[in-house]
């Protein structure tokens, strides 16, 4: 009688299987998971529309800087998403991403 051999004809010393977790690459991705976002109450500039001061968890903070703005208008599987958002910087520096849902007429703090 033929005798088997002691090693699987799938997996061979020269290309052993991985797990997942060894497959994980250590490198960051530049794609991250975004915060839901939380309501917040913002007082804009009235011809602007710029952020100029942002009320959260019970405090006025000022926004120092307005970094970038950008728009965004799509319609998401038939719900529809307009929103409007600032990359800021408030008074001691703390940077903070805030967007105005246009649909819902809300500020939201990302």
């Amino acid at each position: 009688m033929p005798r088997r051999s002691s090693t699987s004809p799938l997996r061979s010393s020269a290309s052993p299987l991985r797990s997942s977790a060894s497959l994980r690459t250590t490198s960051p991705s530049p794609l991250r998971a975004l915060d839901r976002p939380i309501p917040v109450q913002v007082r804009s500039d009235r011809e602007t529309g710029a952020p100029r001061l942002v009320m959260d968890g019970g405090s006025a903070r000022p926004v120092a800087q307005v970094v970038e703005s950008w728009r965004i208008d799509d319609e998401w599987w038939r719900v529809p998403i307009s929103r409007h958002y600032h990359r800021v910087i408030l008074e001691g520096g703390r940077p903070m991403i805030l967007f105005q849902d246009l649909v819902e007429e809300r500020w939201y703090r990302q």
